[in-house]
């Protein structure tokens, strides 16, 4: 019954459903936008799920960070998250990481799941969990925000068969090979991070299943003020 709207859409069935269930996903950041692919994913009945931050719940947080409330603040988010997701769907086996990702540590963080959800805000981070998913072989469901703008993309090896004979396309291949300092923290809506993060969701969805084409190749720009989508091509040169 908890699936049934699923179970009857055109296009995903008993099949797609037993995908999630079996499926593994490493959310690597639970702020802002790892509150929405998580609430996102665990209701949608993924398996199992891995949540990797080191950071506390503060209480500016709660205007974007749905996934907590007051009562959270100064609690581990990993933790809290955990909690809150539980009570979602205690169906879903969920494991927590309360530490740093790290060029040492990421492979060993990521390694065995079926996909990484790169919800972070630090470009240093963003670069070690890359290296570590091609080193593993796994694709990146990725997103960011910043003001009013947001952007999503799948990065790593193609989960559709009309990609597959390209050469998988990476973050670094589009932003390019190194890492730019880290900003201070952005100004940010907090309903547009949960736009992009549920956008987020929605692939990870579509790339576990194979029940439709995930965002490789392209990144998806997300403009709140204006209301619009627009969708760019990005290929190797």
């Amino acid at each position: 019954m908890r699936y049934a709207r699923h179970l009857t859409l055109d296009g995903f069935g008993p099949a797609a459903q037993q995908a999630l269930a079996d499926a593994s996903v490493a959310v690597v950041g639970a702020g802002g936008l790892g509150s929405a692919v998580l609430t996102y994913l665990v209701a949608a009945g993924v398996g199992h799920v891995t949540i990797i931050d080191d950071d506390g719940v503060e209480e500016s947080n709660l205007a974007r960070q749905v996934l907590y409330g007051p009562g959270d603040c100064g609690e581990r988010k990993a933790t809290a998250a955990a909690r809150a997701l539980h009570r979602l769907n205690p169906g879903t086996t969920i494991v927590t990481q309360s530490v740093r990702l790290t060029s040492d540590n990421a492979r060993e963080l990521i390694a065995g799941h079926s996909i990484v959800a790169d919800c972070c805000d630090s470009y240093t981070t963003r670069y070690q969990i890359e290296a570590a998913a091609r080193a593993e072989a796994l694709p990146i469901v990725w997103g960011t925000v910043r003001g009013w703008r947001g952007q999503v993309a799948v990065w790593g090896p193609a989960q559709n068969v009309s990609a597959q004979n390209e050469p998988a396309l990476w973050y670094s291949d589009v932003f390019g090979p190194e890492p730019p300092a880290d900003p201070p923290g952005p100004a940010v809506l907090g309903p547009a991070v949960g736009v992009v993060g549920t956008t987020m969701a929605v692939e990870a969805v579509k790339a576990l299943t194979g029940t439709s084409t995930p965002l490789q190749g392209y990144l998806r720009l997300y403009d709140a003020m204006a209301g619009t989508w627009e969708t760019v091509r990005c290929a190797h040169e």
